[in-house]
């Protein structure tokens, strides 16, 4: 993996499974580490349903290999051309 390739920051988020006051299973993402990835767009569509639009996009990340990283995860763009706005 060539190393001028990642450019963009993402940040790993796992979910955690807690109880609220009432006993309810309550989930919630947590950040975890940052680190340089390649994003890259592979494709996107407009899609009408039930008359609402509603964008669908297919991104490829590319990161070096993590422990923290899992099925279960998921990646916040945090720079680059699919910066997600928190």
């Amino acid at each position: 993996m060539q190393a001028g390739r990642l450019r963009d920051r993402v940040v790993v988020q796992n979910i955690t499974t807690s109880r609220d006051p009432s006993g309810q299973p309550v989930e919630t993402w947590h950040d975890g580490a940052s680190t340089w990835a390649e994003v890259k767009g592979i494709s996107g569509r407009e899609i009408v349903a039930a008359g609402a639009e509603t964008a669908v996009a297919t991104i490829r990340v590319w990161t070096r290999f993590r422990n923290d990283i899992t099925a279960a995860s998921r990646l916040r763009v945090i720079t680059g051309p699919f910066k997600v706005p928190f």
